[in-house]
């Protein structure tokens, strides 16, 4: 289950025990059921999104549909409020340094309608939507910004307090066993840093909390897997015949979607009128239902057997959240 950190000692400072004061009042308190959308299937979407023009504004993407993958990893909104509640407490543990703590704006992963989704994993199963179609055809809607935004100042010991490691050692670069004492201010650096100790703080030893290993890897097989299921590929023929009859000759969406012609900086119009062709024939033959109810199918196979580890990763992130929750004021 968790990973463990290289080069942190449990206990080592009295500066984490700090970072972690006052999280044990959310002992006992409920915890969200975690959800995400992650986009891990193969890159879809193609073109020059985001040079010359902007492509104008179209409809809102559609929600991505749930799979059970979702159970079991972080959303895009849990996303944020850890990566905020990360930054809450570095900020802290700076200040200990009496140094500045950076501004950290968060940009929420929402749409007009309040709406938590991954704009990449609505197209998890290829365009869908006929409005936004006939503005972008196949190309990505504009990039939103999104997650947490911080302003590193370039300072040394600014750098040395946050990563542990002195300039220009990368911020997430392989620690050493035995990390060097470093202090500043007089006061010892922890190990890894205000990063490691914050997140330390929040999730223990856990490297990779919220997107554990194994529904990380069952989503990226079943995505694959999918393709060849039998229901699947003789939707992608009925597809194709679909497409054929409206003059579009492709064996399966992918093949459409990634079409090299459509590799340009807006959409033409033969990239719009083939999209909405697609999306027309995906309604006619029920592609998407037949291809999502695969793959929801081949993820539960995948989990089956490993009740133990899933309820014990439920239990572990709703327990980081409820932490993250705390820190940020916002623990119901």
């Amino acid at each position: 289950m968790p990973t463990p950190r290289s080069g942190r000692r449990p206990g080592t400072t009295a500066l984490l025990l700090g970072l972690a004061a006052g999280l044990a009042m959310t002992a006992g308190c409920g915890a969200p059921t975690t959800t995400r959308s992650v986009i891990n299937q193969p890159a879809a979407s193609v073109g020059a999104a985001g040079t010359g023009n902007p492509v104008p504004a179209a409809s809102t993407p559609l929600p991505a549909l749930p799979l059970p993958f979702d159970d079991y990893v972080f959303s895009p909104r849990q996303r944020d409020a850890y990566e905020a509640a990360v930054w809450v407490l570095v900020g802290r543990c700076l200040t200990g340094f009496g140094l500045a703590a950076p501004p950290a704006r968060v940009s929420p992963h929402l749409d007009d309608q309040d709406v938590d989704y991954d704009a990449g994993r609505s197209r998890r199963y290829g365009v869908q939507d006929p409005a936004e179609v006939a503005v972008r055809g196949y190309h990505p809607p504009p990039q939103q910004k999104t997650g947490v935004d911080v302003a590193l100042p370039a300072d040394d010991q600014w750098l040395l307090a946050l990563t542990g490691g002195s300039p220009p050692q990368a911020w997430g670069a392989p620690r050493p066993s035995t990390p060097t004492h470093r202090s500043i201010n007089g006061q010892p650096v922890p190990p890894g840093g205000c990063r490691t100790a914050a997140e330390s703080a929040l999730a223990g030893d856990d490297t990779t909390v919220g997107y554990a290993a194994l529904p990380r890897t069952v989503q990226l097989a079943s995505y694959q897997e999918s393709t060849q299921q039998p229901a699947v590929t003789a939707a992608f023929r009925n597809w194709s015949d679909c497409m054929r009859a409206l003059g579009f000759g492709y064996a399966d969406p992918l093949a459409a979607n990634n079409d090299s012609r459509w590799q340009t900086v807006e959409a033409t119009a033969a990239e719009i009128a083939t999209a909405t062709a697609d999306v027309a024939c995906k309604e006619q033959t029920g592609l998407v239902a037949i291809w999502h109810d695969a793959e929801v199918s081949l993820q539960r196979a995948s989990f089956a057997g490993h009740d133990a580890e899933l309820t014990e990763l439920r239990r572990h992130n709703d327990e980081v959240m409820t932490r993250a929750r705390a820190v940020l004021g916002t623990a119901s």
